[in-house]
């Protein structure tokens, strides 16, 4: 796995674990007896009851291979009588909860490094384009079909690397009945026209749905595409279409690690502000078309945007998206192959580490 599984325990507990030190190192300086818990590496603990143990002056929580469970931060601050500190790779933008501090360290480099190991990074910028986009929905939702949908329509199928599968859970599909005039017309479309049916580009199936297997880089859909659409396993930024707060992110997977380290253009299906995160730690999108949808909150006017980009790339060859994003994609290939970006994101994490260490200080004395 790119990221480990979760560790819940005490400071002498992690001191114990080699195979979870890796971007945590700093724990191992803190004392044992200071009453502190971690819960680190967490995936979504709502879903599996699982709670933080009382009596203890600082809990320290992360997440990094799945977006931060609101929900579950809420109910255990009312719970315990301690602060709760929650690591993750973004920012918490305007959200809130009382006593817990959301702070900004990054794992992303960390899970690159991994990728590198796996699949080397040699000699990818020789690419041979022969479609314009690709994209992926393996696990229905409704910005995936969608997207997947706006790109059959516009752009048509033979022109896209386009998968589709069967796997449609209901919780993952909002009402048509809420959703704009656009948004419902392709949704009807989907149903109707290409739902039921399996869209493949490859011998794929879910028993390969590993990491391992699915961070690879150095596949036709992303060596032999224009422009890739990540479909993003978390995509939620405004609650209930009004941006009174903005959920914490942006949130991305090894969907999106895979195009940086690719050398492929992307566009980010998910959260808002992914090209703005990823461009304060150093990477460039200055692509020939209009990213000005990353800005959006709003889900529902984020993603209409999406489909109107597609619209307007539809009236663009493959090679003149390929050569108009070819040279922030090789410079963000670079700018990771060369080092640089670990370092940074080493640098940016070494502050926050300060300041958990001054807080434990003031806390526990």
């Amino acid at each position: 796995m790119l990221v480990p599984l979760p560790f819940n325990g005490s400071v002498h507990d992690f001191k114990l674990r080699n195979d979870l030190k890796k971007g945590y190192e700093w724990i191992g300086s803190i004392n044992d007896s200071k009453k502190i818990y971690l819960s680190l590496f967490q995936r979504w603990p709502s879903l599996s009851d699982c709670g933080l143990p009382p009596n203890y002056d600082i809990y320290i929580v992360s997440f990094h291979l799945e977006a931060v469970d609101l929900c579950w931060l809420k109910t255990q601050s009312k719970l315990i009588n301690g602060e709760i500190i929650v690591l993750f790779d973004g920012c918490a933008n305007n959200f809130t909860i009382p006593r817990v501090r959301f702070l900004s360290y990054y794992y992303w480099h960390i899970q690159l490094s991994t990728m590198i190991e796996w699949f080397g990074a040699g000699d990818i910028l020789n690419k041979q384009i022969t479609h314009k986009a690709s994209a992926f929905c393996n696990r229905i939702t409704s910005t995936k079909l969608i997207t997947f949908t706006a790109l059959a329509e516009y752009i048509g199928t033979d022109a896209c690397m386009l998968v589709l599968r069967d796997w449609l859970e209901q919780d993952n599909i909002y009402s048509k009945n809420h959703i704009p005039p656009l948004l419902k017309e392709l949704f009807d479309i989907f149903f109707e026209k290409y739902y039921g049916n399996d869209y493949t580009i490859d011998d794929f199936t879910n028993d390969l749905n590993y990491q391992k297997h699915t961070a690879n880089p150095c596949t036709p859909a992303y060596q032999n595409c224009a422009l890739h659409f990540t479909n993003e396993s978390f995509d939620t930024s405004a609650f209930e279409h009004i941006a009174l707060y903005s959920y914490p992110g942006p949130f991305i997977t090894e969907k999106t690690l895979k195009c940086l380290l690719g050398a492929t253009a992307f566009v980010p299906i998910g959260q808002f502000d992914t090209y703005g995160a990823l461009s304060r730690l150093g990477f460039e999108f200055n692509y020939n078309f209009d990213t000005s949808f990353d800005n959006i909150i709003d889900n529902n006017d984020r993603l209409i945007a999406i489909v109107e980009l597609i619209k307007t790339l539809s009236n663009a060859s493959k090679e003149e998206i390929y050569k108009g994003t070819m040279e922030s994609s090789e410079f963000n290939f670079n700018y990771i192959k060369g080092g640089r970006f670990y370092k940074d994101c080493a640098m940016l994490n070494q502050h926050t580490v300060e300041q958990i260490m001054e807080h434990i200080d003031l806390v526990t004395g």
